[in-house]
């Protein structure tokens, strides 16, 4: 089945709710900036909608327990409130308030990204290809965990960037 890219938003009026079965969520940081550490989370539910002008909004909710780096004390350690207060803070959320084609063919999305309760603006390009009733988003974006209050380790030469690798597909309601 052919994927074909996106070239004007308004041929995807309408509603469009997250498949978390198909949505990938990964990440990769450094500690003690050399040793790269590569984990995911999971999606549990997102919607986007589409106006017949081709303004696209919406949202992704994620599951910060359900991190996972493949080694069981360090997932213990970012759930705790050192990193993530996973008791406290169950979830994060992006929410994008406004999204247009780029000139390049991408979709810059912007919108707010909440972690730990804070909520900071953040900018994505997503590449965005549709195959009949199911769009596949996928973005790169870098951001600091310090932005959002986490410091634990910033001083012990661990990187305080993380890269977030997004593939999220969505289905036509």
């Amino acid at each position: 089945m052919s994927n074909p890219t996106i070239t004007n938003l308004a041929t995807l009026t309408g509603t469009w709710i997250l498949d978390p079965s198909r949505t990938a969520i990964r990440f990769q940081t450094k500690i003690m900036r050399v040793i790269k550490v590569n984990g995911t989370f999971k999606a549990l539910e997102g919607r986007a909608s589409v106006a017949a002008n081709g303004a696209l909004n919406g949202s992704v909710v994620i599951d910060s327990a359900s991190i996972d780096t493949k080694i069981a004390k360090r997932d213990t350690h970012l759930r705790s409130p050192d990193f993530f207060d996973v008791e406290k803070y169950p979830m994060m959320t992006f929410t994008a308030t406004n999204g247009h084609l780029t000139s390049a063919g991408q979709v810059e999305l912007v919108g707010n990204l909440e972690i730990l309760g804070q909520t900071r603006t953040l900018t994505l390009l997503a590449d965005v290809s549709n195959a009949g009733d199911s769009l596949k988003f996928s973005s790169e974006v870098d951001i600091d965990r310090t932005d959002w209050g986490m410091s634990h380790s910033a001083k012990m030469r661990s990187s305080t960037k993380i890269h977030v690798d997004t593939t999220a597909y969505f289905d036509r309601v």
